[in-house]
């Protein structure tokens, strides 16, 4: 059964009761009972369980019970067993891993899981390490089309690593619908699954440097540079237009090489999931042609919204081989990004990858797996101090029941694709491993509720992975923290979040550096809060107030509010940062993270907007078009950026409290 909380503490610490409206509509999600089965779909146990304990349902104490379970490696184990309070012991102990039991026609899938995930040591002990957090899109070079690109990420790896820094934080890299390019936000994804195509270094491909007809193409649709945002119609057009060429050239030339070998096995590793991107692109792309549509699954026409229909099935045949290129272009984002892994090789961290809580409601991943998505809701947040509202993001969530019923495969799949070629991954709002915020549609955010999802199963699996990849997690716990929730996460070994905008004291001063917890990642803000600078200045209750979001009266309380917390924060910085007593924009920015660095938490992020000096908004939650979110370019090239004067004097500061390995 779905669980969903009746009532729930706010932001505020008041009860709210979720309106009956709404319990019906989220009650209506539930499936339907499957057929009564010997065994549960999945059990996660923990690597230190005395024992490895299976309930069986319905069955009598001393029964015995012939199984035989599988082990990942393929290993086949057979016993006979007794039951007692419904539970047969299978096992003292097993290896780490996904294994099969079975008892007659049923059959459970046993995961064993890690007490913690993995952490470098340079975050469980020491200072700890720091590094540069951008947005992939933002950066500049002397060879991008508009937009930045995995060339111009490597380059900037290679400058970073020189400058001392162990990690380079990134937005979600994940899939867009290519036939919209108006939906670009990295935060609301056709899948999360595979990688957007357009942060392709199109000149790096080798099919483009060996192909006159490509490089011909690119100089009639190659884009402007210059602009100050990112134009992703143009980007789309000019890189797939010259993508296509590149790929007419692989298939002519390379097909039946090694090249061609290694694309196949990428097809063949990438399975029905590459499939069914790939198909959601060609579909996406077939309707925009033919009808002008340009959204996701949801405004196609009728028989085009099933995978598996008829229409689908033919328009698979029609053109199988547009299919086929976006399989390929898939193939040179992951190689490509595999090379920016590879330039930070040498890092603690290296790449720091960042999951989004959701995927579109019409885009692939829901398109492909209707029933593992739950439709007719969308996650959101209820309201607080920032969004009096609440929030409503627009992504379908995973449905809990259903992750249960395939034993967890589409949660381990997501974990596994975006672990992909990182040293860290960020879990946008992690609380989601124990509740997620659903609001039917039509309803608004302060309308929703809270449905539980299965923990410590959650978690098992995340360190699981985590463990396997060698991956370090950071969980985004910012907002509405159920209480004890950060325990949880420091227990596993899985980093929290802390931003010195949020960490204050009942009085509002700002909390010292030595009461941050080790566990923990800390910056100044992220990207749906302002820069350090513009918190500064006060240019986002200014863009706040201009946008209709604020009113007059809610824009000058927050000014004088701000001007509060600038006292505040000064004389932090001054007992704890060695701000000066008249402090350029500079050196308060150089001060606040002196102030961070000397704090036990072992995980430092400097934010690009804050070296830079940027006081423009990277988002601004609550809009979609009034604000140009996910656009906005940097406006130096990207090896310039660690050569700034700030930049220097941070990268000094950071050497001499956190110094490299």
């Amino acid at each position: 059964m779905i669980s969903i909380d009746p009532t729930y503490h706010d932001y505020f610490g008041r009860e709210v009761t979720v309106p009956p409206a709404t319990m019906a509509v989220l009650a209506g999600t539930a499936l339907d009972e499957p057929p009564a089965a010997t065994l549960d779909p999945v059990h996660v146990i923990r690597e230190d369980a005395a024992a490895v304990r299976v309930p069986i349902q319905n069955a009598p104490d001393n029964d015995t019970i012939d199984w035989t379970l599988r082990l990942e490696d393929g290993t086949l184990r057979s016993g006979r067993s007794c039951t007692e309070a419904g539970e047969i012991v299978v096992a003292e102990r097993l290896p780490l891993g996904y294994h099969r039991l079975a008892i007659g026609e049923s059959a459970t899938t046993l995961i064993v899981v890690p007490v913690r995930a993995w952490l470098p040591p340079e975050l469980e002990t020491g200072p700890g390490i720091w590094g540069f957090s951008l947005q992939l899109y933002s950066l500049r070079s002397r060879s991008d089309w508009g937009i930045g690109d995995f060339g111009a990420l490597r380059t900037f790896a290679e400058s970073a690593a020189a400058a001392g820094a162990q990690a380079i934080g990134l937005n979600p890299l994940h899939a867009p619908n290519v036939a919209d390019p108006s939906a670009h936000s990295p935060y609301d994804p056709a899948s999360r699954l595979w990688l957007s195509p357009l942060y392709i270094d199109v000149e790096a491909v080798e099919d483009f440097r060996e192909s006159l007809r490509a490089q011909t193409a690119a100089q009639l649709l190659r884009p402007p540079r210059e602009g100050s945002l990112v134009d992703y119609d143009a980007v789309t057009t000019a890189k797939l237009g010259v993508l296509e060429r590149c790929y007419d050239w692989f298939l002519a030339h390379h097909r039946d090489d090694a090249r061609g070998r290694a694309f196949s096995r990428f097809v063949e590793e990438g399975g029905a999931a590459l499939d069914d991107y790939a198909t959601f692109c060609a579909v996406a792309e077939h309707v925009r042609a033919t009808t002008g549509i340009r959204g996701g699954w949801a405004a196609w026409p009728g028989e085009y919204r099933d995978r598996r229909g008829d229409a689908v099935r033919a328009l698979v045949r029609e053109r199988s081989e547009r299919i086929d290129f976006h399989r390929y272009l898939q193939w040179l984002a992951d190689g490509q990004l595999a090379l920016c892994a590879e330039a930070c090789r040498d890092l603690v961290i290296g790449i720091y990858r960042d999951l989004a809580v959701g995927t579109a409601a019409d885009g692939a991943d829901s398109w492909s797996a209707p029933q593992t998505f739950v439709r007719g809701v969308s996650v959101g947040a209820p309201p607080d101090a920032v969004n009096a509202l609440g929030q409503n993001w627009g992504l379908t969530p995973f449905h809990p029941e259903a992750l249960r019923r395939e034993a967890y495969g589409p949660f381990i799949a997501l974990l596994r694709a975006n672990m992909r070629h990182a040293g860290a991954l960020r879990i946008d709002h992690v609380m989601a491993m124990q509740r997620l915020f659903w609001v039917p549609h039509g309803c608004p955010a302060s309308e929703g509720a809270y449905v539980r999802y299965p923990l410590d199963d959650l978690l098992g699996i995340i360190a699981l992975e985590s463990v396997r990849h060698r991956c370090a997690v950071v969980g985004e716990d910012l907002g509405t923290v159920p209480e004890g929730f950060r325990e949880r996460l420091t227990e596993r070994g899985v980093f929290g979040c802390r931003l010195l905008f949020f960490e204050r004291e009942a009085d509002e001063s700002f909390r010292p550096p030595q009461d941050y917890p080790p566990a923990a990642l800390v910056s100044t803000g992220t990207h749906d809060l302002p820069s350090l600078p513009s918190w500064w200045v006060g240019t986002d209750i200014d863009l706040r107030e201009h946008l209709g979001l604020l009113s007059l009266q809610q824009a000058a309380d927050g000014r004088g509010e701000r001007e509060r917390g600038r006292d505040r924060l000064i004389e932090a910085l001054r007992r704890w940062g060695d701000l000066a007593e008249e402090p350029t924009l500079e050196a308060l920015v150089e001060s606040a993270y002196r102030f961070l660095a000397r704090s036990p938490a072992r995980f430092l992020i400097v934010q690009i907007e804050d070296v830079l000096l940027r006081t423009d908004a990277v988002n601004v939650p609550g809009t979609l078009t009034e604000h140009p979110n996910w656009r906005r370019r940097l406006p130096l090239e990207v090896q310039e950026i660690t050569r700034t004067a700030l930049a220097g004097r941070l990268i000094a500061v950071l050497a001499g409290l956190r110094p490299a390995r």
